[in-house]
């Protein structure tokens, strides 16, 4: 399988626009006491047709990326962007 990231493609250029683009992806809970930060200056890029695995300990923010991702919760910084667009209007087109 060809990739953006092998150095000697050698056939006609691939489209290496990330399919999910995420940089400077921050969330904050606010629990009435205190901000808790969940996610802080997250970058990713993920190819379309690429697996990801997400582990981390629990309380790790997976749970928030995630939801972020699927347009389910707004960044309190940073963006998210699904071949191009922002996750909600993804679900509105019905690309999620």
């Amino acid at each position: 399988m060809l990739s953006c990231a092998d150095p000697l493609r050698r056939t006609q250029p691939l489209d290496c626009t990330p399919h999910i683009s995420v940089r400077g992806l921050t969330h904050a809970y606010d629990d009435g006491r205190a901000l808790l930060t969940a996610l802080d200056g997250v970058d990713l890029d993920v190819e379309r047709g690429a697996f990801v695995s997400i582990i981390g300990p629990s309380g790790g923010g997976k749970t928030t990326l995630l939801k972020t991702l699927g347009g389910l919760l707004h960044p309190t910084r940073g963006s998210v962007v699904i071949d191009g667009i922002p996750p909600e209007e993804a679900q509105r087109r019905r690309l999620l």
